[in-house]
């Protein structure tokens, strides 16, 4: 018998082999097939989401689902172990949650929703500091980094200071993934989606197959970012980091509607905005590195901060040339095809 991966396991093959498409499609029919009555899924249900003949609202809820499967899986790598990535994998399927908690707000379906949303922002917000200690603990210590690193005491007692503080906040994160805070979180989506969501008003005539409303609303994201002309060169760290959040939030509705519409231009699509987002969070990590230098006052750390900020341009030329290229023409297809 085959053995089955868990979603990180997948998460981590697929992007490796750089497949998109085949990323998406298998992560959800391993969900699909592994949840099964546990989330409330029939085993018809992963082919009614991906052929795209599901309703509007159910098939929405079905994909809400899936991502409430890779937020527990995330949970459960966290507890076994400590490493930026399972968090990371966590707080991303909770933005992709919120892009359609987002859309059902928008629309006035249920109130319920809008709750939910903020409830999840609050404690994807908790996280951000564990994550940003861990990335920049597991940084410091890279090789290429040690390269330019002095040698001296300081250094070396601001390392064992960045260990302490990083030790105690996923020490912080771990208990709280066994909290009441946790499974208040978790109880209130499931609810929202067992119940709620089942029995809210229509999205618009749900007669209509979910492709329509997908299409609609990714058109929409498209076209605010169409008439962006952008040198991100020129661009100063909190106008990056704005730039990224707009990019970012469309990349979660495409990488949300991905597993539904796989023969579509959709995951390509998601692609594009997950490499622009990145190689802009990529920047926005140096930005931040050399923020947290300049704070430590270290003697010595002049090379370091010349080479974050090489590593910063390195990633904003990356991100031109994926924009200019071909997120431009991908983009210019999406809305006008």
């Amino acid at each position: 018998m085959k053995q089955k991966l868990t979603c990180s396991e997948l998460c981590r093959k697929y992007r490796n082999e750089n497949v998109h498409t085949e990323y998406v499609t298998a992560l959800a029919r391993d969900i699909f097939e592994r949840t099964g009555a546990h989330l409330g899924l029939s085993s018809d249900d992963f082919s009614s989401v991906v052929h795209e003949t599901g309703t509007a609202r159910e098939t929405l809820r079905q994909l809400m689902l899936l991502q409430y499967r890779i937020i527990a899986d995330a949970r459960s790598e966290i507890l076994k172990r400590h490493h930026p990535k399972d968090l990371h994998d966590l707080r991303v399927a909770i933005r992709r949650l919120r892009a359609a908690l987002r859309l059902l707000r928008s629309r006035g379906t249920d109130r319920v929703a809008a709750r939910l949303n903020n409830l999840l922002a609050r404690f994807c917000k908790s996280l951000g500091p564990t994550r940003d200690a861990q990335v920049w603990e597991l940084f410091l210590h890279l090789p290429t980094t040690g390269a330019l690193a002095p040698r001296t005491a300081a250094w070396r007692a601001y390392l064992n200071l960045v260990h302490r503080r990083t030790a105690r906040l996923t020490t912080t994160l771990t208990r709280t993934m066994q909290s009441d805070k946790w499974l208040e979180l978790s109880m209130t989506t499931k609810r929202f989606l067992r119940g709620s969501m089942v029995r809210s008003s229509p999205i618009g005539n749900d007669a209509l197959p979910f492709a329509s409303l997908a299409d609609r609303e990714l058109k929409r994201l498209c076209t605010g970012l169409r008439g962006l002309e952008i040198d991100a060169s020129e661009l100063t760290p909190e106008e990056l980091h704005s730039l990224r959040r707009k990019i970012r939030r469309a990349r979660y509705w495409a990488e949300f509607l991905a597993p539904a519409l796989p023969r579509s231009s959709v995951p390509t699509l998601a692609e594009i905005f997950r490499r622009c987002a990145g190689r802009l969070g990529d920047a926005h990590d140096m930005d931040v590195y050399i923020a947290r230098l300049r704070r430590g006052r270290i003697a010595g750390t002049s090379r370091m901060e010349e080479g974050l900020l090489e590593r910063r341009s390195r990633a904003v030329r990356k991100f031109q040339n994926t924009w200019d290229r071909r997120f431009r023409a991908e983009l210019l297809d999406r809305i006008t095809g």
